[in-house]
């Protein structure tokens, strides 16, 4: 009986440390789109000048930004410097994607594309980037994802030290699946 109860306390300890890793919260940026993040992880502001959400755990390495840019914006960008910088780009979701992903692949050393995927989430189109890489001699894991909404182009970065991977990968893609337009 005393190893019957005991098994049973054991169980619901465990099951309840698991229920507490896995706490979300959702957050709301401008009134413009939402996301559940990791309870685990802190709002922070010196990840990506040009973020609109920031969160992380140093203890963790584990971060996730998002970068939201107006349709428009990059379409003006486009008319005015496109020429200068990049006589192919357009103001297609595929330019600014093919473009954006060209300078990560300059400022990660090595970079090995795991998996490539066009998705969709929430009924709107994106394309998934899984990448291991280098960045200042550390070895990085990436999951990278470009979301068109309806005015807004996303892109969506969470990442982790590479042999963190399997630890966290499962709630990247979940505050990946998450994320919506409001």
């Amino acid at each position: 009986m005393k190893s019957t109860l005991f098994t049973l306390a054991m169980v619901f300890a465990l099951s309840g440390c698991k229920q507490l890793t896995e706490q979300t919260s959702d957050i709301s940026i401008n009134n413009q789109y939402r996301i559940s993040i990791p309870a685990s992880l802190n709002k922070m502001d010196d990840l990506n000048e040009e973020a609109s959400l920031q969160y992380g755990n140093g203890l963790q390495e584990f971060y996730i930004i998002v970068i939201d840019e107006t349709k428009q914006s990059w379409k003006e960008a486009v008319d005015q410097y496109g020429a200068i910088i990049d006589s192919t780009l357009t103001n297609s979701f595929e330019s600014y994607r093919n473009y954006l992903m060209g300078g990560f692949k300059e400022n990660v050393v090595n970079s090995n594309f795991k998996n490539t995927t066009p998705i969709t989430i929430n009924n709107m189109n994106g394309y998934l980037y899984e990448v291991e890489g280098k960045v200042s001699g550390s070895d990085i894991y990436f999951y990278y994802t470009f979301i068109e909404g309806k005015e807004h182009f996303y892109q969506l970065m969470s990442w982790t030290m590479k042999d963190r991977k399997d630890k966290y990968k499962e709630q990247m893609v979940a505050m990946t699946n998450s994320f919506a337009e409001i």
